[in-house]
């Protein structure tokens, strides 16, 4: 004779703790993906506003004056922006003194 007895899958407590323990993890390492990635562009503008400004320096060094504006530093000193990142905000006071360079996160 066959026993026809059906096997029922009891969800027990381990099993439970462990499904919400492996939840939290992956919740949590998604999160610090996200502040990492956050982290990485705003590191990316620090760095585009010390680029710009050791070429503005670097202009009135060689040639005795801040350049006027930020296409002059583009077309003369090299610098590249990501402007699909970052929109750069460059205001020249005077020939003389550092122009006011701002780097800002679209």
């Amino acid at each position: 004779m066959k026993n026809n007895v059906r096997h029922k899958r009891v969800i027990t407590v381990e099993t439970v703790v462990s499904i919400i323990i492996f939840a939290v993890i992956l919740i949590l390492f998604i999160g610090g993906l996200s502040d990492a990635a956050g982290n990485s562009v705003a590191e990316g503008a620090r760095i585009a506003k010390i680029s710009l400004m050791r070429a503005a320096a670097s202009c009135y060094a060689f040639e005795g004056a801040y350049p006027s504006d930020y296409q002059y530093l583009v077309d003369n000193y090299g610098i590249n922006v990501d402007t699909d990142k970052y929109i750069v905000h460059y205001e020249a006071i005077s020939s003389n003194l550092m122009p006011n360079i701002k780097i800002l996160i679209k």
